[in-house]
């Protein structure tokens, strides 16, 4: 099992492309459930809220957004997951690909890690999940980061390809 920070020392090693078996629950949330080595269980769920940026003066209309967050048995504090991360990761990035799928008239993608978890020294610390997702939905799934600020625990990014275009590539391909 895989740890948060050799996920980031071994990210282009690494295959995210085996995510949890999730459920989508309505338009907007995706649920998923497992269990740790030690034999918890437990349940998370992924979920999507629509809003509007004001780019009018910039491109003649508004752009659609997306906020994405995740939480695993009702909290969005750091979680010991018992070294399942890539999984985790692997099911954040699914649903987001499913989601842009279904919705291809959304551009960005927003999200953000609690303060709560920004002591650099937690092993499970949420803000360095999200570096991991945001490198690898730039780099392997069609975004461009328009807003990166891991210590603010900020992210913002656009999607780069028309969603038609990646319906059929894998998870660790550019959606082209």
């Amino acid at each position: 099992m895989v740890q948060i920070r050799e996920m980031l020392d071994r990210l282009d090693e690494l295959t995210f492309d085996k995510p949890m078996n999730y459920t989508k629950y309505d338009d907007m949330s995706y649920d998923f459930s497992f269990e740790t080595p030690d034999g918890e269980s437990h349940d998370g769920i992924i979920e999507f809220s629509k809003s509007v940026i004001d780019t009018t003066a910039q491109t003649g209309d508004d752009t659609k957004k997306v906020y994405m967050e995740y939480a695993i048995d009702g909290t969005y504090e750091a979680f010991d997951t018992q070294g399942m991360h890539v999984q985790i990761v692997s099911t954040v990035i699914d649903s987001i690909k499913d989601w842009f799928k279904s919705h291809p008239d959304y551009q960005f993608l927003e999200y953000t890690a609690k303060a709560q978890n920004a002591d650099k020294t937690d092993a499970n610390n949420r803000q360095r999940v999200y570096s991991i997702v945001t490198k690898l939905l730039s780099k392997h799934h069609g975004f461009d980061v328009v807003i990166n600020d891991p210590s603010a625990g900020h992210y913002l990014l656009k999607l780069r390809t028309e969603p038609e275009s990646y319906e059929n590539a894998s998870p660790v391909q550019v959606w082209k």
